[in-house]
């Protein structure tokens, strides 16, 4: 998750900041850059096709701190605005969230019921590997009595 602190070049409440927040992956790389003729630290947040609003690349990336839980990260934006699309550098950072445990245990539950509903499945229907499967349990349980 990461939550811009600025926006337009001004600072936001902490009520905006938290509604702006925004899931996705983070990656951070160098890469080639055209304006300042040299490579930069690039941080770009990818939501995939998730319909939030599509956040800013942040330029020459450094790290201000971090604990545990948050890391603070602070940039540029470049952002085109004006009645002649002008090109504008301003100020950034973001606090950067990983995955919350919430979100984990919430993957690992569902992981749980597909695996459930598949065993469900195959005792329903009788096949070639559900026949693997009683042979496999078979033989491990007659080599364990043999034990």
């Amino acid at each position: 998750m990461v939550t811009r602190v600025f926006a337009g070049g001004r600072l936001l409440s902490t009520a905006m900041r938290w509604a702006t927040t925004t899931r996705g992956k983070l990656s951070i790389s160098q890469e080639e850059d055209p304006v300042r003729h040299r490579r930069v630290l690039v941080a770009r947040l990818s939501t995939g096709s998730t319909g939030m609003k599509v956040v800013p690349p942040l330029y020459d990336v450094v790290v201000v701190g971090c604990t545990g839980e948050w890391w603070t990260i602070a940039g540029h934006e470049r952002v085109i605005s004006g009645p002649i699309g002008e090109e504008y550098v301003l100020g950034q950072s973001w606090l950067v969230q990983p995955a919350q445990c919430e979100d984990l245990a919430k993957a690992e539950a569902e992981w749980r019921r597909l695996a459930e509903e598949l065993h469900v499945l195959r005792e329903k229907s009788p096949s070639s590997e559900q026949s693997v499967d009683a042979a496999t349990r078979q033989r491990r349980e007659g080599d364990a009595h043999g034990a």
